[in-house]
């Protein structure tokens, strides 16, 4: 699968439409790190932490809320006074992790977000390089969500329901789904990694000059069932149609060195191949 990449930092979704999203960066507005915003528009203020997966609190991580910009501080944590509006973006990075992005319908306070780690590799740009994620096959979180629920006792809380005839109107959730409940709620289960192959010369940097020095690429394989995994709310929007997406699989892949980030040559129209496997969760159901 071939496709062009335009940001040096993007995320490539597998969905039901085979789509592709990629997430640009845009101008901020920066708040300094810690700052309180006025206490009389406390409705406007989102308020919590930054942790990975592995529960370590992430400092100087990047905030940004509706063209908004912020910084954690030492202890993962961050406030910030967004724009009011009845769709706020959320959108957190830090370098050595995969991106992290929400949609939220109202200022969110004191919430835990958790950015999942990336798998990092030097290569040398001015030849053909394949990376793939080997943190994937272990790090995975999300699917142990459900380990504490007994699927008798929440198939029990589907409420009985009948039509005018006294016939049982069936939801969809009958006795058979039990081994994929059980699938789900048991230990985490890994997918094998995405990888991705760059051509050789074909990074540049933002000035657009060929990068020849050694390059760090930093490719994270989106767990889907962690809460923070997949970016968005799974809505798209075509004109003025909204639907919903189902993702089969998802990556985060960025190219920087220590003093700027990278990006394929889009003069020369560069591409880079990406392999993303389908989630296993989803091939059970």
């Amino acid at each position: 699968m071939k496709i062009k990449v335009f940001s040096l930092s993007f995320i490539a979704m597998i969905c039901i439409n085979v789509g592709f999203i990629f997430l640009n960066s845009c101008q901020t507005k920066k708040e300094k790190p810690g700052s309180v915003p006025p206490e009389n528009k406390t409705d406007f203020i989102f308020s919590g932490s930054v942790k990975s997966t592995k529960g370590a609190a992430i400092a100087e991580a990047i905030i940004t809320i509706n063209g908004k910009e912020t910084r954690t501080n030492k202890e993962g944590a961050f406030k910030i006074l967004a724009d009011s509006s009845n769709r706020y973006i959320v959108t957190v990075k830090k370098r050595g992790f995969g991106l992290l992005s929400k949609v939220f319908q109202k200022p969110i306070k004191n919430r835990d977000f958790q950015m999942q780690p990336a798998f990092i590799a030097t290569i040398d740009p001015r030849k053909t390089n394949t990376i793939r994620d080997l943190f994937s096959e272990s790090s995975c979180v999300g699917s142990g969500n459900f380990k504490n629920l007994s699927f008798d006792a929440e198939y029990k809380k589907i409420p009985f329901v009948y039509d005018e005839n006294g016939n049982l109107i069936d939801f969809g959730w009958t006795p058979g789904m039990k081994s994929v409940f059980d699938y789900v709620a048991g230990p985490a289960i890994c997918s094998s990694g995405a990888s991705v192959t760059i051509s050789a010369n074909s990074i540049v940097d933002t000035n657009g000059k060929t990068v020849t020095t050694p390059v760090t690429i930093a490719i994270t394989t989106v767990d889907l069932l962690s809460e923070d995994g997949m970016p968005g709310d799974y809505t798209y929007q075509n004109g003025d149609k909204m639907g919903a997406m189902v993702s089969m699989g998802a990556v985060s892949i960025e190219l920087y060195s220590e003093k700027e980030s990278y990006n394929l040559d889009s003069k020369r129209k560069a591409t880079a191949k990406l392999n993303i496997p389908v989630d296993p969760t989803k091939l059970k159901f």
